[in-house]
């Protein structure tokens, strides 16, 4: 397994053409390895055989806490200093979760994201489609990405969590800004204040559903309780 650089996933290259870059890495090492922070080793898996087989794999494990049996390394450590409460909704979340705790999470959360309630969501996706696609047939062309594939699973996310239609651009900034990759102190700096932002802001979230619930997932989500067991606020 060869070892991928840093420099060569975060070039100017690579982001402008990442099919390519994916495409080599499949062809000649489907399965490589690079060094970022704390956890040393990293893999990236570029098929989906040798995908399938890692998933399958009981060594592989997806939250941290059950990587470090005796306790954090320092740089661990370090790391959780520096992202602060990022790295709590991290290791809180569903999708880094292993079993019990992820059969915990899933079994709660189903109660709220329900097969009806997707099958609802069907006439306003496609509704916010159409309104996408007019914008664009109008103009004569479009970028795929910033004029359809990105606004609309986010404008979705937004009504289904029931962000207010003033304050989705913060959000969607936000989302942006925590998605960019962090290499550098100063990057990872950026990453830390966007994060603490958003954080603020779902609190607040959080606590005006709980006053005024209303028919959206995180007014759900907020009441779903199985024996007693409801979500943390990291959870949520």
């Amino acid at each position: 397994m060869e070892a991928v650089t840093l420099t060569a996933l975060s070039s100017q290259e690579t982001l402008r053409d990442p099919a390519s870059f994916y495409a080599r890495l499949r062809e000649h090492e489907p399965l490589s390895s690079f060094t970022f922070g704390p956890m040393k080793r990293w893999i990236i898996a570029t098929t989906y055989d040798e995908t399938a087989e890692l998933l399958k794999d009981p060594r592989l494990v997806k939250d941290a806490r059950n990587v470090f049996t005796e306790g954090m390394p320092q740089s661990v450590q370090q790391f959780a200093l520096d992202y602060g409460e990022m790295v709590q909704l991290a290791v809180n979340n569903m999708l880094m979760s292993d079993p019990p705790n992820h059969t915990r999470l899933r079994g709660l959360v189903s109660k709220a994201f329900t097969p009806r309630m997707i099958e609802q969501l069907h006439p306003r996706i496609q509704q916010i489609t159409d309104e996408l696609l007019d914008v664009v047939q109008e103009r004569g062309h479009m970028d795929l990405v910033t004029d359809f594939a990105y606004p609309l699973p986010m404008t979705v996310i937004c009504e289904m969590l029931g962000i207010p239609i003033s304050e989705r651009a913060d959000f969607r900034t936000w989302t942006r800004e925590l998605l960019n990759s962090a290499y550098t102190p100063e990057q990872a700096a950026q990453v830390k204040a966007v994060g603490d932002t958003m954080l603020a802001y779902l609190r607040k979230l959080l606590a005006i559903k709980r006053e005024h619930p209303g028919t959206d997932l995180t007014s759900s989500l907020l009441q779903v309780e199985e024996q007693g067991d409801k979500l943390s606020e990291y959870e949520l």
